[in-house]
């Protein structure tokens, strides 16, 4: 493409529409490099010169030159035809109509402007105008199917899936697998989880069990926030029902999950069956469904009335106790659930503060949170006891269990103290969740890593 002078470009959303501009200077690239001899006759000299986010339009300029022409040495029809055709890579022409107003002479320069008013799943549909300076020269449409590479619409979909599951949050689930692998290993070890028969295939479908189990507890979430106007169009921050995925393709991706938790659920109680020492476990893992099943759909409406972190906790309690029946052949006693109690504390903190991200939004749709009732100066304070909660009860389980280890965590202290600073006198709520779970990561982190590698004799305590 013949540019000469520097493209100018009109956006709307400058994040997101510099993305678009690089890729449309890729698909023009690629279109110059795989065009054919009579596109590059075009493209010698076709000049861009303004793309417009705002009116979805873009704008090419080009002198006509005479190897265009028709015996009049005016623009010939047919090249008008190829202007207004343009280039979607790869796509089929389905129609094209031209209505021809005036000539373009050879040596005069011409605008094309073309607007893509509708790009649909499998149609685009393009209106252009070209025109000089004595008015219209032409104007047509064109209606293209797009003829998608499967695997790029697999992609697509499996990235817009992703992104509605909220898979930044998925963490959670990683954490509960890797306490209970920490606890296992101090209470019995884990080399008889491996020696198991179908040990490592159970506790890879139930990983998969409990991925899918969270991608619809974020779904069902924003279907509901969505269903009950609490996610607006206009005024959300949460973009992703709007800007990512479409209320229709959620519902599809919630009914896909449940099938897929159903049929995991169902092989995992086969895997059970018929082998006397994991039969028991069947039932477990149709409990631990149920479960999923009723915090998902409970979780929300809970969320409205101040009691999501209850839904939120049975959750994580009921995650962390099937991977600790899987790895141990055994039911939790009361040190398992002692030692599970500062990571719920560190995941409901993250959920507590992920309500005073969205406090505002709250407030504006007239649900009730812990943030909410208590406000935001008082919410942040109500958070940060918490979190020191979090510590005292590590110090205390490093000194009645002679775990030295455990006071590792607080290394993350002054790192937590100076976020909830900085949380307490700023006005801004943005991004509050996401500053607590880094402040606190480490300590986390060093918690589980001290009770899989100084259990010891933490375990004397039954």
């Amino acid at each position: 493409m013949n540019n000469t002078k520097e493209i100018k470009v009109i956006y709307k959303d400058e994040s997101k529409d510099k993305i678009k501009y690089e890729q449309t200077l890729t698909m023009l690239r690629e279109w110059e490099e795989a065009a054919n001899f009579i596109e590059k006759l075009f493209m010698k000299h076709i000049q861009l010169d303004t793309i417009d986010f705002v009116k979805s339009t873009v704008t090419y300029t080009m002198v006509v030159p005479i190897d265009l022409c028709n015996i009049l040495n005016t623009l010939h029809g047919g090249s008008i035809a190829t202007l207004v055709d343009g280039k979607v890579n790869p796509s089929v022409s389905v129609d094209l109509v031209i209505n021809y107003a005036n000539a373009a002479p050879a040596g005069k320069p011409i605008i094309i402007e073309s607007c893509a008013y509708k790009i649909g799943k499998n149609l685009a549909f393009t209106d252009t105008t070209i025109r000089n300076e004595r008015g219209v020269i032409a104007k047509g449409s064109h209606n293209k199917f797009l003829s998608i590479p499967q695997a790029k619409i697999l992609m697509e979909t499996i990235n817009s899936y992703l992104k509605a599951s909220r898979l930044n949050a998925y963490q959670t689930v990683l954490v509960l697998e890797a306490l209970a692998l920490a606890i296992a290993q101090s209470q019995v070890g884990l080399s008889s989880f491996f020696q198991r028969e179908n040990g490592l295939l159970m506790f890879g479908i139930l990983s998969v069990l409990s991925f899918f189990g969270h991608c619809i507890y974020y779904m069902i979430n924003s279907y509901v926030d969505y269903v009950s106007g609490v996610d607006d169009a206009e005024t959300s921050t949460d973009r992703t029902l709007f800007e990512v995925v479409s209320i229709a393709n959620l519902l599809r991706y919630i009914v896909v999950s449940i099938s897929i938790m159903i049929i995991l659920t169902i092989y995992l109680t086969t895997l059970c069956n018929g082998r006397q020492e994991t039969e028991w476990m069947a039932k477990m893992f149709v409990i631990y469904f149920i479960s999923l099943m009723f915090n998902t759909c409970t979780y929300t409406h809970l969320k409205y009335i101040a009691l999501g972190p209850i839904s939120f906790a049975s959750y994580a309690i009921c995650t962390s106790v099937i991977y600790h029946c899987l790895l141990t052949n055994q039911l939790p006693n009361q040190m398992f659930y002692l030692l599970l109690t500062p990571i719920l504390l560190i995941l409901v903190i993250c959920l507590v503060s992920g309500y005073h991200r969205d406090i505002d939004e709250d407030e504006r749709a007239g649900i009730i949170t812990i943030n909410t009732l208590l406000g935001k100066k008082n919410s942040i304070l109500f958070i940060f006891s918490l979190s020191i909660l979090f510590f005292i009860i590590s110090i205390i389980l490093a000194l009645n269990r002679e775990n030295y280890l455990l006071l590792s965590v607080l290394v993350s202290l002054p790192e937590t103290c100076r976020t909830f600073k900085r949380g307490y006198y700023s006005d801004s709520t943005a991004h509050f969740n996401l500053k607590v779970m880094k402040a606190l990561r480490l300590g986390c982190n060093l918690y589980i890593g001290s009770i899989g590698i100084g259990g010891g004799g933490l375990f004397n305590y039954l």
